[in-house]
């Protein structure tokens, strides 16, 4: 777009502002803003990641090349993936910064998405 128009209006008066497109700051923050929604809105929003309790969990190593890949789609260097144990899972390899895990879990794993189904 070529600009957008701001209006606050009040009982008592109205005011206006057109808002220029600043394209350096778009930029910058762009990657920025897609990282904040692929690691902490879209698992929220899948499977409630953020606001319910953590359960134990297990890591392994590497996916299948047919697998699905994590909640971001995106390929990270040396990043640990983690499987979901349920065998019916539909992404099945997760990064575990995706999925909020610092260290290595525990015991038997189950995604956000498959824990609330």
């Amino acid at each position: 777009m070529e600009y957008y128009d701001f209006v606050v209006w009040t009982k008592k008066d109205i005011f206006a502002e057109r808002v220029l497109p600043d394209t350096e700051f778009w930029e910058r923050s762009l990657p920025r803003v897609i990282d904040f929604y692929k690691k902490g809105v879209l698992p929220e929003l899948l499977a409630k990641w953020f606001t319910r309790s953590n359960r134990a969990n297990q890591s392994v190593t590497a996916p299948d090349e047919d697998a699905s890949w994590c909640y971001c789609q995106t390929f990270i260097e040396d990043s640990t993936l983690i499987g979901c144990d349920n065998p019916e899972c539909a992404i099945q390899w997760f990064h575990m910064s995706c999925v909020g895990l610092v260290t290595k879990p525990d015991g038997d794993w189950v995604c956000p998405t498959c824990i609330n189904c």
